[in-house]
């Protein structure tokens, strides 16, 4: 087991939070969160994150607030 680790730790390694956190290249770019809640509109916000149809249909403008995906937790079997 020790030495399937220390390839596997050669291979990518010692500091592995990036891979979970989002820290690889894509073609698309795109966020990776997740929808949390509507809140209302703070001067300074993104204006990408406005929800523009929430927003028609409310007195105020809405922003779409979103919350990262990077606390999962993976389970590692090795047979």
């Amino acid at each position: 087991m020790g030495t399937h680790l220390n390839r596997a730790r050669a291979h990518f390694g010692t500091d592995t939070r990036g891979m979970l956190e989002g820290g690889r290249h894509a073609l698309l770019h795109t966020r990776s969160l997740e929808f949390d809640e509507l809140r209302p509109y703070v001067p300074g916000d993104d204006v990408r994150d406005i929800d523009w149809k929430a927003s028609a249909r409310s007195a105020n403008v809405l922003i779409k607030r979103f919350v990262s995906e990077k606390h999962h937790k993976v389970l590692l079997v090795a047979d």
